[in-house]
């Protein structure tokens, strides 16, 4: 997964919009979405597929600017994320578990703190 935050994204939807379709053409990417309030893109990809630097390439160009060294140039694309998450069905369902698990005594416990307190 790749987030991406660009302030042209923020200021022009179709250009964003253009950005996403460009992305999703490309070979590894399985989804993108965008958040207009944020200007950010949400990448999930196949790191076997594709690099992120072939994704931040690909926004740039949509940018038609080039990769400025040093400083952030005016419509630079900022990598706010990089992280690759690639979970089994069954560790997905584990971790709901879990959590469900942990939900449920935490508001079991706040349920006999509360009672407690009233008595």
């Amino acid at each position: 997964m790749l987030q991406l935050c660009s302030l042209k994204l923020k200021r022009d939807p179709t250009r964003a919009l253009d950005t996403k379709s460009r992305l999703i053409a490309l070979q590894g990417v399985h989804s993108v979405e965008f958040n207009p309030l944020t200007g950010s893109l949400l990448i999930h990809f196949d790191p076997n597929e594709s690099t992120s630097e072939t994704l931040v390439q690909a926004v740039l160009d949509s940018h038609k600017v080039a990769p400025a060294p040093g400083t952030p140039a005016p419509g630079t694309v900022r990598v706010a994320t990089v992280r690759h998450t690639f979970y089994s069905r069954a560790t997905r369902m584990a971790a709901k578990i879990a959590c469900a698990y942990a939900s449920e005594k935490v508001v079991e416990h706040l349920i006999v703190t509360l009672l407690a307190a009233l008595l």
